[in-house]
Parts: structure tokens; sequence; C-alpha cells
């Protein structure tokens, strides 16, 4: 898989996935599956899947 699908997948599974089951540990093993941690891709993939999950929260409680 290239760069970009990874990042497609891991946001697919945090766009999709149920709320309550996405909690920092998963979202760092969702991004651990798509990413080598301890890289800077690994990082940057982490931030951006907590920022989309972070705006789900926002939107789906309004």
């Amino acid at each position: 898989m290239t760069k970009r699908d990874n990042a497609v997948a891991a946001f697919a599974k945090a766009s999709t996935a149920p709320l309550q089951t996405l909690t920092p540990a998963m979202l760092e093993s969702i991004a651990a599956s798509h990413a080598r941690r301890g890289t800077h891709d690994f990082d940057q993939l982490l931030a951006k899947l907590t920022e989309t999950v972070e705006a789900r929260r926002v939107r789906e409680a309004a």
C-alpha cells in the first residue's frame, strides 16, 4: 500500500467506528497500523486522526 492508501484506510476507520471505541489508545493503534511508530508520518497521522475524531464528537453531539 502507498502512504496515501494507508492514510485513507486509517481515516475510514476513524470516520466509521463507534465513537465510544475511539479512545486515545485505539487511535494510536490505528495510526501504528498505517505508519511506523516513531516517525514523522506516525505523529502526523495520529494528530490528524485525533482532530478528525474530536470534530466527529462535536458534530454528533450537536
